[in-house]
Protein backbone atom coordinates (compact mmCIF):
# COMPACT_ATOMS: atom_id res chain seq x y z
CA UNK A 1 0.00 0.00 0.00
CA UNK A 2 1.08 3.53 -1.21
CA UNK A 3 1.10 6.19 1.67
CA UNK A 4 -0.35 9.49 1.19
CA UNK A 5 2.74 11.32 1.68
CA UNK A 6 3.99 9.23 -1.26
CA UNK A 7 1.14 9.58 -3.52
CA UNK A 8 1.76 13.26 -3.13
CA UNK A 9 5.35 13.32 -3.22
CA UNK A 10 4.82 11.31 -6.99
CA UNK A 11 2.24 13.92 -8.02
CA UNK A 12 4.31 17.02 -6.98
CA UNK A 13 7.32 14.98 -9.19
CA UNK A 14 5.22 15.10 -11.80
CA UNK A 15 3.54 18.38 -11.96
CA UNK A 16 7.39 20.12 -11.39
CA UNK A 17 8.22 17.48 -14.49
CA UNK A 18 5.47 18.50 -16.63
CA UNK A 19 5.51 21.83 -15.92
CA UNK A 20 9.42 22.24 -16.89
CA UNK A 21 8.88 20.60 -19.85
CA UNK A 22 6.15 23.01 -21.00
CA UNK A 23 8.63 26.10 -20.17
CA UNK A 24 10.78 26.30 -23.50
CA UNK A 25 10.61 27.54 -27.13
CA UNK A 26 12.18 26.02 -30.60
CA UNK A 27 15.00 28.47 -31.71
CA UNK A 28 17.04 28.22 -34.92
CA UNK A 29 20.62 29.38 -34.82
CA UNK A 30 21.31 28.80 -38.43
CA UNK A 31 18.54 31.18 -39.19
CA UNK A 32 16.89 33.64 -36.41
CA UNK A 33 14.24 35.19 -39.32
CA UNK A 34 13.23 31.70 -39.76
CA UNK A 35 9.56 31.02 -38.74
CA UNK A 36 8.78 27.64 -36.89
CA UNK A 37 5.21 27.40 -37.77
CA UNK A 38 5.71 27.95 -41.13
CA UNK A 39 8.14 25.47 -41.56
CA UNK A 40 6.62 22.73 -39.10
CA UNK A 41 3.78 22.74 -41.16
CA UNK A 42 5.57 22.23 -44.28
CA UNK A 43 7.61 19.37 -42.48
CA UNK A 44 4.60 17.85 -41.42
CA UNK A 45 3.08 18.12 -45.09
CA UNK A 46 5.72 16.31 -46.54
CA UNK A 47 5.65 13.55 -44.12
CA UNK A 48 2.20 13.38 -44.92
CA UNK A 49 3.15 12.83 -48.88
CA UNK A 50 5.96 10.02 -47.94
CA UNK A 51 4.01 8.43 -45.38
CA UNK A 52 0.29 8.82 -45.83
CA UNK A 53 -2.56 7.94 -42.92
CA UNK A 54 -3.47 4.39 -43.29
CA UNK A 55 -6.47 3.77 -40.99
CA UNK A 56 -7.16 0.67 -38.93
CA UNK A 57 -9.19 -0.15 -36.29
CA UNK A 58 -8.93 -2.10 -33.05
CA UNK A 59 -11.83 -4.03 -31.76
CA UNK A 60 -13.17 -4.48 -28.21
CA UNK A 61 -16.15 -6.28 -26.89
CA UNK A 62 -17.17 -5.59 -23.62
CA UNK A 63 -18.74 -9.19 -21.76
CA UNK A 64 -22.74 -9.74 -21.22
CA UNK A 65 -23.82 -8.27 -17.83
CA UNK A 66 -26.70 -9.67 -15.80
CA UNK A 67 -29.56 -7.39 -15.97
CA UNK A 68 -31.82 -9.32 -13.42
CA UNK A 69 -31.31 -12.80 -11.11
CA UNK A 70 -33.53 -15.00 -9.91
CA UNK A 71 -34.02 -16.12 -5.81
CA UNK A 72 -31.51 -18.11 -6.43
CA UNK A 73 -28.91 -16.11 -7.92
CA UNK A 74 -28.59 -17.33 -11.45
CA UNK A 75 -28.65 -14.74 -13.80
CA UNK A 76 -32.31 -14.59 -16.06
CA UNK A 77 -31.97 -11.92 -18.12
CA UNK A 78 -28.19 -10.68 -19.93
CA UNK A 79 -27.51 -7.47 -21.33
CA UNK A 80 -25.61 -8.63 -24.74
CA UNK A 81 -21.92 -8.11 -25.38
CA UNK A 82 -21.34 -5.01 -26.82
CA UNK A 83 -18.85 -4.64 -29.88
CA UNK A 84 -17.00 -1.18 -30.15
CA UNK A 85 -14.26 -0.32 -33.36
CA UNK A 86 -12.00 2.35 -32.96
CA UNK A 87 -10.40 3.78 -35.59
CA UNK A 88 -6.54 4.54 -35.81
CA UNK A 89 -4.12 5.81 -37.80
CA UNK A 90 -0.61 3.00 -38.20
CA UNK A 91 1.42 5.58 -39.63
CA UNK A 92 1.14 8.55 -37.07
CA UNK A 93 4.15 7.56 -35.33
CA UNK A 94 6.22 7.31 -38.19
CA UNK A 95 5.03 10.35 -39.82
CA UNK A 96 5.55 12.14 -36.63
CA UNK A 97 8.80 10.99 -36.17
CA UNK A 98 9.73 12.11 -39.80
CA UNK A 99 8.05 15.60 -39.68
CA UNK A 100 9.98 15.96 -36.32
CA UNK A 101 13.51 14.94 -38.41
CA UNK A 102 12.67 17.39 -41.13
CA UNK A 103 12.35 20.48 -38.09
CA UNK A 104 15.07 19.28 -36.43
CA UNK A 105 17.25 19.36 -40.46
CA UNK A 106 15.77 22.81 -41.03
CA UNK A 107 18.10 23.96 -37.84
CA UNK A 108 15.35 24.39 -35.21
CA UNK A 109 15.75 23.03 -31.85
CA UNK A 110 14.25 23.21 -28.54
CA UNK A 111 15.17 24.87 -25.49
CA UNK A 112 14.30 25.09 -22.08
CA UNK A 113 14.21 28.49 -20.59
Amino acid sequence: MVSNSSTLKLFATIALNLGLLSCGTYVNHQNPQANYAQDKYACEQDALRMVPAIIAYRYETTPAQCRAKDREGRCTDFIPPKNKATPYDTNEDQRSNLAASCVRAKGWLYQSK
